[in-house]
């Protein structure tokens, strides 16, 4: 089996100390498969939607995805020639001094609203879910978010999900648990 995985930290298996307890680690040795995994911990659901496009998924037998938290968006800094992320919460203090906290500021104070936020969330989940259908790809498509107006397949980010002592990750046992939800759902799917 073949399967395509994308996601933010919950994906990528933040605060675990070994990234093979973490569910797409656990999916994979299930069913023996190959993967490619472009999760990235701190990213955005633009992150998670652009780097799922640039991903030639023809071939794979299933996709994986994890949108994140909708107030999360990206820049292209083009001093560093990178991309980066603007991830802190609303009304989080910053660092007059770096460009970054700069941006996060004025991103935070004069561009995001929560209907923006939702908009941005949308467009990655139709997009990731158009792209799937249009490669006949089935998907399993997941959130983080807590509290989303759309229909996902899974909500990771439950009361039931174990976490890690220093942040609201997942611990191991969380990360099987997850497993466990997603593992019925590809179940159903191939």
């Amino acid at each position: 089996m073949k399967i395509f995985y994308n996601g933010d930290s919950w994906s990528w298996g933040y605060n675990l100390e070994h990234r093979e307890l973490r569910y797409p680690s656990l999916i994979d040795k299930e069913y023996n498969a190959v993967s490619i995994d472009r999760s990235i911990h701190g990213c955005s659901n633009r992150t998670i939607l652009r780097t799922t496009l640039e991903q030639n998924i023809e071939g794979f037998d299933i996709g994986v995805i994890n949108l994140t938290y909708k107030n999360r968006t990206e820049f292209y800094n083009q001093e560093k020639d990178r991309w980066e992320f603007i991830n802190m919460g609303r009304h989080k203090g910053f660092k007059k001094k770096s460009l970054i906290s700069k941006k996060m500021q004025e991103y935070y104070e004069y561009v995001y609203s929560d209907t923006y936020g939702e908009t941005d969330e949308w467009i990655a989940y139709t997009g990731i879910k158009n792209y799937f259908q249009v490669c006949n790809v089935p998907l399993i498509l997941t959130t983080s978010q807590i509290n989303s107006k759309l229909d996902y397949d899974l909500i990771l980010n439950t009361k039931d999900i174990p976490r890690c002592l220093s942040s609201q990750h997942p611990n191991e046992l969380g990360h099987k648990r997850i497993y466990e939800k997603i593992n019925t759902l590809v179940q159903h799917k191939i």
